[in-house]
């Protein structure tokens, strides 16, 4: 607690960090062809106060669904005690948003491995998904309190905020909640001003939770609040947990010595129509995109209508058929992927302009905090990330949900024309020349010399780019569509599902066809389908509002 308290004030500091620790850089090797920078945290501070902010965070307090309702209704001058010691709420929050900020990432990283070491983490993060909790090891510890103290003095409307809207926040608060009874899931939100505004239920333990969830998703709809579809939880395939890893090899090499496939999320088991989140079942590992207000057409909403709490028909439109996609995990079961469809042609233009397009699609084109990414995160598509990784980038996910890991198992997935090695690494024809060959090759090395020699302040500009590329690609497919865009799509994804604008929803769906029905996967990114490019589509008559059934 005097930790909270002293990283509080020292947040309102110009230079918060000058006495917690510093960045250590130093080129150890600057030959013509071969560019070794070290970089490492030194620690000023001791490391039982990063212990103590771990031993706070990781209580289970933070994580009980009830929680949310003695939170939201207070204020940041509330009282918060533990043990004999008593700090305002504002202390607590101001800290974690010092962690979360533009350097916390290092101070975030103190905090989690002065308790589970370097190696405990590594171990942990190999063993997904072996029934592995992530929170604990991960940048949730301090990102739920975070938005359980914003859910405070929420206005009652639907508001919009740069990530996302209040009621989709608390929806995934509580989503994310421990409870003994996954009824209170919806009960235990249901006094929130964002929901007691459009969500009327009367708590009823004497009703099947199967039907609190369907009555739950009915009410929300029939508002026009479809962002509630975003939640679905599609399954998740297998991938392999145990792969060949001599000492000098960090993560699988080639996908065909990794065994012992695992189920990662096998979606809903309760038989639930695919429109329904099943707040029972685990939900879906990947984390969830930035909202683009504008795709959400809402001058055409119109009320759903509903069958037999079978199926709900809808307003959108069928955008396009997914023809392309991306191995979703370095160690994905399935041997088919990448899947390279029929040839498409880009709609970005020039190589330049697909370069582009991919690095802010992988990005899904937003920083943590919801903005738009700079122009200076274009950094993230030097080669050298791509084929050797950064080492100080995210040090501990970085064996298993590293760019280069994705990109070693999707090489041959070919986007307009070009796979992704050439796109990558600008070649005009596939080589096996090694990117070393290439360097040499070219101007006395410059590409390699100005990756190592670059600012403190490029190298966290670089750093920002891959955390988030990396936490956004986590789970997910990128795919291409047959009018040649490009975009992310939930791994449960296969050729021919259909990307979907719905009216209501913050982001683009994929529903896959049943018939002349549709199942609802969940969520994705289309790039340059996210800024109201469909409601000119509508006015020029070359898409169209139809009637969506989904089951």
């Amino acid at each position: 607690m005097t930790a909270m308290r002293y990283f509080s004030l020292r947040s309102r500091e110009e230079n918060p960090f000058e006495e917690v620790y510093y960045r250590v850089e130093k080129n150890l090797v600057n030959l013509p062809f071969w560019h070794w920078r070290h970089s490492h945290i030194s620690v000023a501070m001791r490391k039982r106060v990063f212990q103590a902010l771990y031993s706070l965070l990781s209580r289970p307090y933070f994580r009980r669904l009830w929680v949310l309702q003695e939170i939201a209704p207070g204020a940041r001058s509330t009282p918060v005690m533990c043990g004999t010691r008593c700090v305002p709420l504002d202390d607590i929050y101001r800290t974690l948003q010092l962690i979360r900020g533009v350097d916390g990432n290092d101070l975030g990283r103190q905090i989690v491995c002065s308790t589970k070491g370097h190696r405990g983490m590594e171990r942990s993060w190999d063993q997904l998904p072996a029934g592995i909790d992530t929170y604990t090891i991960s940048e949730k510890l301090w990102e739920r309190p975070i938005a359980l103290i914003e859910a405070q003095n929420v206005p009652q409307t639907i508001r919009k905020s740069a990530v996302h809207d209040d009621i989709f926040g608390a929806l995934i608060l509580s989503r994310e909640a421990n409870t003994s009874d996954d009824r209170d899931r919806i009960y235990g939100i249901l006094g929130l001003p964002c929901l007691a505004v459009i969500v009327k239920i009367v708590p009823d333990y004497h009703l099947p939770a199967i039907y609190t969830y369907i009555t739950f998703a009915k009410s929300l709809f029939r508002r026009g609040y479809f962002n509630g579809l975003r939640l679905v939880a599609s399954p998740v395939p297998r991938i392999d947990t145990k792969y060949f890893q001599p000492a000098s090899i960090s993560r699988p090499r080639a996908p065909k010595f990794a065994r012992c496939p695992e189920v990662v999320n096998p979606g809903c088991e309760h038989g639930l129509p695919s429109w329904v989140v099943c707040w029972s079942c685990p939900r879906n590992p990947a984390v969830h995109l930035s909202s683009h207000s504008s795709a959400a057409l809402e001058s055409y909403s119109v009320t759903p209508a509903f069958r037999d709490d079978k199926l709900m028909i809808i307003q959108g439109v069928l955008f396009d058929n997914i023809n392309r996609l991306s191995a979703f995990h370095a160690t994905e079961s399935d041997r088919r992927y990448p899947f390279n469809g029929h040839e498409v042609r880009s709609i970005y233009g020039s190589d330049a302009d697909t370069l582009e397009a991919f690095w802010r699609t992988i990005t899904g084109n937003t920083t943590r905090s919801g903005a738009p990414p700079p122009p200076s995160w274009s950094m993230i598509l030097e080669p050298v990330i791509w084929n050797f990784g950064s080492g100080s980038v995210d040090q501990n996910r970085n064996k298993i949900f590293g760019l280069h890991n994705f990109f070693a198992r999707n090489k041959s997935l070919r986007l307009f024309g070009r796979t992704l090695a050439q796109l990558i690494n600008h070649e005009d024809e596939i080589t096996e020349r090694s990117l070393a060959q290439r360097l040499r090759e070219s101007t006395s090395g410059q590409k390699s010399a100005r990756y190592w020699n670059r600012t403190s302040s490029e190298r966290q500009v670089l750093r920002d780019a891959t955390l988030r590329a990396m936490q956004v690609l986590a789970w997910r497919r990128l795919i291409t569509i047959n009018e040649g865009y490009m975009g992310l799509a939930p791994a449960a994804t296969r050729a021919g599902d259909i990307v979907a604008i719905v009216s209501g929803c913050d982001v683009p769906l994929v529903l896959r066809p049943e018939g002349n029905r549709f199942r609802v996967l969940g969520e994705s990114y289309v790039h340059g389908m996210m800024s109201g490019e469909i409601v000119k589509m509508l006015e020029q008559g070359t898409k169209k509002m139809i009637h969506i059934t989904l089951c």
